[in-house]
C-alpha cells in the first residue's frame, strides 16, 4: 500500500546534504522539478549534410538546419553552438556568413562576415555561437541561415560531401 507524505518544506537534521537511499528513484514526472540557475534543462541537436547554395547577400535558410521545440520556461537562456562546413568562390574580395534565428529573431547578429578572402575557392569550417532568452513556452523554431558578400557563390555542405550541425541548450535562469 502506497502512502503520501504531505510537507511544505524539507530541511536536514544536521549538515547540508539530503541523500536518497541507494537503489531508490525520485520520480517527479507527475509534478514539476524546478532546476537551479545555470542548469541545462533540455538539449537539442541537428546534423545535416544536404547542400545549400546561395549567391544572395540576404540571409536564407540552410537546408535541414532546423530544430523545433517548446522551452520549459520563457525566461530560460537558449545557448546556440554550431559548426558549418562552407565553400565559397569568387574573383574579387567576397565573403560568407552564417547566423542563428529563434522564433523569427536574430540570435547572433552578424556585423562582419566570418569568411572573407581576396580570391579563389575557399573551404572552411565555421564555428558560431550565440544566446537569446526563450521568450515563450510554446513550440518555436531554431534555425541557421547563410548569406554571401560581394558576389560569387557560397555553399554549406558543398556537393553533399560534408556534414554540419548545431545544438541548442535551454539553460535555467
Amino acid at each position: 500500500m502506497a502512502s503520501t507524505l504531505k510537507i511544505n518544506n524539507l530541511d536536514t537534521a544536521s549538515g547540508s546534504t539530503m541523500t536518497l537511499a541507494s537503489g531508490k528513484t525520485l520520480d517527479t514526472s507527475a509534478g514539476t522539478l524546478v532546476p537551479s540557475a545555470n542548469q541545462i534543462i533540455q538539449c537539442f541537436e541537428v546534423n545535416f549534410s544536404t547542400e545549400t547554395s546561395t549567391t544572395s547577400a540576404t540571409f536564407g535558410d540552410i537546408n535541414g538546419a532546423t530544430i523545433s521545440f517548446a522551452p520549459k520556461y520563457s525566461n530560460s537562456k537558449l545557448l546556440f553552438q554550431g559548426t558549418f562546413m562552407v565553400r565559397y568562390e569568387h574573383t574579387t574580395s567576397t565573403g560568407i556568413a552564417n547566423r542563428f534565428m529563434w522564433n523569427g529573431t536574430i540570435v547572433n547578429p552578424t556585423q562582419t562576415y566570418q569568411g572573407f578572402d581576396a580570391s579563389g575557392n575557399n573551404y572552411r569550417a565555421f564555428s558560431l555561437h550565440g544566446s537569446i532568452t526563450a521568450g515563450t513556452t510554446s513550440t518555436a523554431t531554431a534555425k541557421a541561415q547563410v548569406a554571401r558578400y560581394n558576389g560569387g557563390t557560397g555553399w554549406i555542405n558543398w556537393n553533399g560531401g560534408f556534414t554540419s550541425g548545431f545544438t541548442v541548450m535551454e539553460i535555467a535562469q
